[in-house]
């Protein structure tokens, strides 16, 4: 186990006595000057909506404490978007600095290299046949005909971006989490012989993927560079598009995302991205790997999103396409993507966790077509 516990002390009004009560117990034990490790998060789920609630967050060196108010075992949280409760302002480093960010996107590349190395021996109980998701996010079959069938089946994304940019030949365009590559292809069309299309992925095995379906598509106006999308290797104010499909809800730290967005588009640069958002998911999802794998436990709010690039600068942001999930959509979505991960390569406990989910989450996931652009250029 981690160490760290949570509890759920109800929504953002009846919360206060119980804070009180969990900040004085810790002011008694530690007093005006606690350790560096010493420290209670919280966080709001949901902030600004009407079922908004509040999780405190025990740190392993708190563990005591949260045992006290019956806090339960969790998996370490996220950094992003936890508040200080109570304790020495430097513990958000010196707590974090034993698990980064890097522990997250670990276990995101691995589920996703996994997923790309199959078929395995679960690949016959998906609730659908693995690359559905291309056939559910608007990609043509024009499309999807004139592209390398490995490129179709390996992709795990939920729209396509380029459904409704205005890529014109000669474009640059950066692909952020390119995967087996089917949006570097249709972008590298679009871009045309004196264009250039760059793919940023993180993982070996989507990389190697993605370098054989550029191969086998006969493109030259293409390249794959290892790279997480929170710190780019793209030089400043060299892109005109910044595309990326279902990716960015995987980042921990998302507002880097749309800090690096920003400062490698051109003046004028535009972004449309394909992603998955969500409203008041139960804490138990946030908590599951799986599901953050499968784009939903790191899913954020679209309001949320929106604001996210405005403080990074950019400029007419708004929403162009949007489609609510519905049972169907998520059991496949949830299901069909991701390997188990398990040694046995448990296809029903793949199967439950898709059934049993999607149900739950109905209304409160979309994917979404999200544009901006970054002021100045003659646009």
């Amino acid at each position: 186990m981690s160490g760290w516990h949570s509890k759920d002390i109800g929504d953002a009004v009846t919360a206060q006595a119980a804070l009180a009560e969990i900040r004085e117990a810790f002011e008694r034990a530690y007093g005006d000057a606690p350790p560096a490790d010493k420290a209670l998060f919280t966080r709001h789920l949901n902030p600004g909506g009407v079922h908004c609630r509040v999780v405190v967050y025990f740190p392993p060196s708190l563990e005591e404490i949260g045992r006290r108010f019956h806090a339960e075992p969790c998996p370490p949280p996220a950094r992003e978007g936890l508040d200080l409760l109570v304790g020495d302002p430097r513990a958000r480093e010196s707590l974090f600095e034993a698990r980064p960010h890097d522990d997250r996107r670990k276990s995101v590349s691995e589920d996703y290299a996994r997923a790309v190395e199959g078929p395995g021996p679960c690949s016959c109980c998906s609730p659908a046949p693995k690359g559905i998701v291309a056939r559910l996010a608007d990609y043509s079959d024009e499309e999807l005909a004139a592209l390398p069938p490995e490129a179709v089946v390996n992709s795990f994304g939920c729209g396509n971006p380029l459904a409704f940019s205005e890529v014109r030949p000669g474009d640059a365009i950066l692909d952020l989490g390119s995967g087996a590559g089917i949006d570097l292809l249709l972008a590298a069309k679009k871009a045309g012989p004196a264009g250039k299309v760059i793919g940023i992925d993180m993982t070996d095995a989507m990389i190697a993927k993605a370098r054989e379906n550029i191969d086998a598509a006969g493109l030259t106006n293409v390249e794959v560079r290892k790279g997480i999308i929170e710190d780019l290797p793209v030089e400043d104010g060299t892109i005109d598009w910044v595309i990326s499909n279902c990716v960015i809800n995987l980042s921990p730290e998302k507002p880097r995302v749309f800090a690096e967005i920003a400062r490698v588009l051109k003046p004028g640069g535009r972004m449309l991205v394909s992603d998955i958002v969500a409203e008041d998911l139960p804490a138990e999802i946030l908590g599951n790997q799986r599901l953050y794998s499968s784009c939903l436990a790191g899913a954020i709010g679209e309001q949320a999103y929106l604001e996210g690039l405005r403080k990074a600068g950019m400029v007419d942001v708004e929403v162009r396409d949007r489609l609510i999930y519905g049972v169907a959509e998520l059991e496949a979505f949830i299901g069909s993507e991701l390997q188990e991960g398990e040694s046995d390569c448990s296809c029903g406990a793949r199967d439950d966790l898709a059934k049993g989910w999607a149900p739950r989450l109905q209304g409160r996931v979309a994917s979404v077509k999200v544009f901006a652009r970054k002021p100045g250029g003659s646009d």
